[in-house]
């Protein structure tokens, strides 16, 4: 989904939200831990011009709630002055796989006319993105998570946490039209004005302990049906970003830059 850049945001001058505290980590709103009980489901594999990770296609209303954790990458190559633009973002989410809708927050590393930035954001897609003020280094590990709250009909948090710093964010909003049918574990060439931006080159990016409540069933990303996902250009087959296979209990897998497209 298109993201608020970190340029564009020091452009128009917009002022960051303060970083609040989250009312719990992700892994405490389940209050169960992901069992063994479900067999390997199937995996098929898919592509995208912009998105290469993880998806979760599932019955409208059943996702309730999309975790996981990366570490944030570190920019590679040269960031020159003469660079116009190259960004790639790292999130996890409900919907937007088949949807129109996306309820999603993550990082991001960028380059614009010779600097390097690092930032977290959260949106709730078609909603315009925020960028937060926390502060986000190469290294820094993330923890990150989507809940649908079923005692308030339609009510959504993001929660997003740097573990090495301590900063950690939540904000809440209801949503109507949200079909929860998806979840996402996702690395992506973010668009902006209808095209999709070059993606930077991040080396890698390992996800982790990426866990779906599907149906009131907690688990890892190969306890359900799932869609591997590779980033090719816009106009050939050509790999942007490649995705491995899931390990761990189906909850750990990695994305790899190829080239940056478009």
């Amino acid at each position: 989904m298109p993201l608020l850049t970190m340029a564009m945001f020091l452009v128009a001058g917009i002022g960051a939200v303060g970083v609040a505290s989250a009312a719990s980590g992700h892994a405490a709103d389940q209050g169960t831990s992901v069992g063994p009980a479900f067999p390997l489901m199937s995996t098929t594999t898919g592509t995208s011009h912009s998105w290469s990770g993880y998806a979760i296609s599932t019955a409208k209303g059943a996702v309730t709630f999309v975790g996981g954790g990366w570490v944030e990458p570190a920019f590679h190559g040269t960031c020159s002055g003469s660079t116009t633009f190259t960004e790639a973002g790292f999130w996890v989410g409900i919907d937007g796989w088949g949807g129109s809708t996306v309820e999603q927050t993550g990082t991001a590393v960028e380059c614009f006319h010779g600097t390097v930035f690092y930032y977290a954001w959260t949106e709730f897609y078609p909603a315009k993105p925020t960028v937060l003020s926390m502060t986000i280094a190469p290294g820094d590990v993330m923890d990150a998570s989507v809940s649908y709250h079923k005692a308030v009909h339609n009510y959504y948090t993001l929660f997003i946490q740097d573990i090495t710093t301590s900063a950690k964010y939540s904000t809440s909003n209801s949503l109507i039209k949200a079909a929860r049918s998806s979840a996402e574990w996702i690395a992506e060439a973010p668009s902006s004005g209808g095209k999709t931006l070059p993606l930077t080159d991040f080396g890698s990016v390992t996800f982790t302990a990426c866990t779906v409540t599907i149906s009131g069933h907690h688990n890892g990303i190969s306890a359900f049906a799932n869609v591997r996902i590779n980033m090719v250009h816009n106009t050939s087959t050509a790999l942007k970003a490649s995705t491995g296979s899931l390990q761990f209990s189906g909850t750990k897998f990695r994305v790899v830059w190829k080239s940056a497209g478009p």
